[in-house]
C-alpha cells in the first residue's frame, strides 16, 4: 500500500454529527491525510447507518438522534476546546453546532 501525504496535524478529538454516504467517503480521507489516529474519532448518528464502515476503520460508533433538547447533553463530553466537529447530517441545525463549538472553543 502506498504512502499518503498527511497535510495537517490534529491533536484534538473529532466528531462527526451523522454518517450517510458523505461521512463514510469523508472518514477515510480524514484517517488518510490528517494526522490524527482512529481512536480520537467519534461518530454521533441517528441510526446504524455506517456502523459496519466506523467499525472497519476503528472509530467509535454512537446512535443517539441529536434533538434541541439533547444536544447540548450529548456533544458536551464528546466535544471541547480545540476539538473540530464535522456535521454531515441532515437534520441537525448547522447554526446550533456551531454556536455550541463556538462556546467551547471547538
Amino acid at each position: 500500500m502506498s504512502e499518503h501525504k498527511v497535510h495537517v496535524n490534529f491533536p484534538g478529538r473529532i466528531v462527526f454529527v451523522g454518517f450517510g454516504s458523505i461521512g463514510q467517503g469523508v472518514l477515510p480521507l480524514i484517517l488518510r491525510h490528517v494526522g490524527t489516529s482512529a481512536d480520537r474519532i467519534t461518530i454521533v448518528s441517528g441510526d446504524e447507518r455506517g456502523a459496519e464502515v466506523a467499525v472497519h476503520y476503528g472509530v467509535k460508533f454512537i446512535v443517539k438522534p441529536i434533538l434541541p433538547g439533547n444536544l447540548e447533553s450529548t456533544l458536551s463530553p464528546l466535544v471541547g476546546k480545540g476539538d473540530f466537529l464535522i456535521n454531515v447530517s441532515v437534520d441537525v441545525s448547522s447554526i446550533a453546532l456551531v454556536e455550541f463549538c463556538q462556546a467551547r472553543g471547538a
